[in-house]
């Protein structure tokens, strides 16, 4: 009988244990269980995510600031709006007392999708006249 007890004993100790190590694991590349939208946002142009310096390093080895880039407000020119013929702009707003601050891509037919929504394919060049966080998003 006491030997059964403590295979018991051994057997909750082991699942214990691999439950905790595999609750540790799964999230992305940040380490994080949600994921960071500058880092994917850099990923996502094929660019570097530094996680010890936050930063997104391009081709050319020049940088920045991860969020900086992910709003618009360094590196235009390596955004996926400018690099598809657009012109990136960082648009900041306060709603109910909260600032937010986020990419647009204002294209050549005087229309604009949120950067985030254009990369992700959720808005298309003249799908909006503008789009803009405090009138919900996208206005036709």
């Amino acid at each position: 009988m006491k030997k059964l007890k403590m295979h018991y004993v051994l057997m909750f100790f082991i699942l214990t244990a691999a439950s905790f190590l595999y609750g540790c694991g799964g999230g992305d590349s940040t380490g994080s269980s949600l994921a960071n939208p500058a880092a994917v946002y850099c990923d996502k142009l094929g660019y570097t995510y530094d996680l010890n310096t936050d930063r997104c390093v391009f081709d050319d080895k020049a940088y920045c600031d991860a969020w900086a880039f992910y709003r618009g407000n360094c590196g235009q020119s390596k955004t996926y709006c400018e690099q598809n013929g657009g012109t990136i702009k960082s648009i900041t707003e306060t709603i109910n007392g909260t600032t937010y601050q986020y990419a647009v891509c204002h294209f050549n037919n005087d229309t604009e999708c949120s950067e985030q929504d254009y990369i992700d394919g959720k808005c298309t060049p003249g799908e909006c006249s503008i789009w803009r966080m405090s009138q919900g998003g996208c206005i036709k």
